[in-house]
């Protein structure tokens, strides 16, 4: 009996664990909140030192109901929330196949190989709405007083960067920004202050309120050296600390009392708003780092780039030629 206890509550672990790879969306949370009572119900039950065989087909059907509901929504939302769909009646099909150990119409290989190309077509459908947003905006993405702009005013092309200074991969991605500057001295570079962890990390927004703050009272010079400074920390993920910020700030020659003056006065936090807005709403931006490789006249869809996450310095510096017409 102990031995089908520890069955039951790796299968429970399994189900949990499934659903947390799987990720939810807004519209899933209701959903997974039942799941997780369900399976919580599941795992009290197995505290109880006697069961009759009854209640252990009834618990194993249970949990088994669970994991499979679990995995087919779960799959179905994520597919749905990238404009896919799935026959369900196949899908069960195929479940019940593959509980059965019976083979798939398609080889793992050829699988993969099918997702790949599906994966891509949604991410050049995504890229070409990003890019018409992009578009639609280019003025306020272009021409904005409040966002730090490093480079010549009369650059022909820029390089817009959304971050958060606790994201990880705009944290990695912060050294070859640095190396695409160094060797393109001719183009501007804007960089919008996105923290999208604001809510879950101090650090976020009071990092973001200050690198504006840096900006408006030492110019871009001191606001580069804060940007790479707070990046340079190594700290990420919720590590990086607002003594850490003030720290950066302090080493680009700011005065931080002043500064914390500033963010307080000059609206700061609107204008992260406006930013955060113009992201998600207009651009389409779901994460960071974002960044925007676009001439700053006569941009269109075919010289105007939307990178999507971390991207190697090649990929920047094809952006850079596109825009330049190379």
């Amino acid at each position: 009996m102990q031995k089908s206890k520890k069955l039951l509550i790796g299968v429970v672990g399994a189900a949990i664990f499934s659903i947390a790879l799987a990720g939810c969306s807004k519209s899933e949370t209701k959903d997974s909140t039942k799941e997780q009572t369900a399976v919580t119900a599941a795992a009290k039950t197995t505290d109880t030192t006697t069961h009759t065989a009854k209640d252990q087909t009834k618990l194993l059907n249970d949990v088994s109901y669970t994991l499979g509901y679990s995995v087919g929504h779960n799959v179905t939302a994520q597919l749905q929330g990238q404009g896919a769909t799935l026959d369900t009646a196949e899908l069960l099909a195929g479940f019940k196949k593959g509980a059965a150990e019976e083979k798939g119409k398609f080889t793992d290989a050829q699988m993969q190989s099918i997702m790949q190309a599906f994966q891509q077509q949604l991410i050049n459908q995504q890229q070409q709405k990003q890019v018409a947003g992009v578009l639609k905006s280019a003025d306020t993405l272009l021409n904005s007083q409040h966002a730090p702009t490093v480079g010549p005013k009369n650059a022909k092309v820029a390089v817009i960067e959304f971050f958060d200074y606790n994201c990880m991969f705009c944290s990695k991605i912060a050294p070859v920004v640095e190396k695409v500057m160094d060797e393109n001295p001719n183009v501007k570079y804007i960089f919008k202050e996105f923290p999208i962890f604001g809510q879950r990390w101090e650090s976020s927004q009071y990092a973001a309120e200050m690198g504006l703050a840096v900006y408006q009272l030492k110019g871009a010079e001191a606001y580069i050296k804060y940007h790479n400074g707070v990046f340079a920390t190594g700290n990420d993920e919720g590590k990086l600390t607002v003594a850490d910020v003030k720290k950066a700030a302090a080493q680009a020659g700011v005065d931080v009392t002043k500064a914390e003056s500033v963010m307080k006065d000059k609206n700061i936090t609107g204008i992260i708003k406006s930013d955060m807005d113009l992201g998600f709403t207009q651009l389409g931006i779901q994460g960071t780092p974002a960044i925007i490789v676009m001439p700053t006249s006569g941009a269109n869809a075919q010289n105007t780039t939307v990178i999507p996450g971390f991207a190697p310095k090649a990929s920047i510096q094809a952006a850079i030629d596109k825009a330049q017409g190379k």
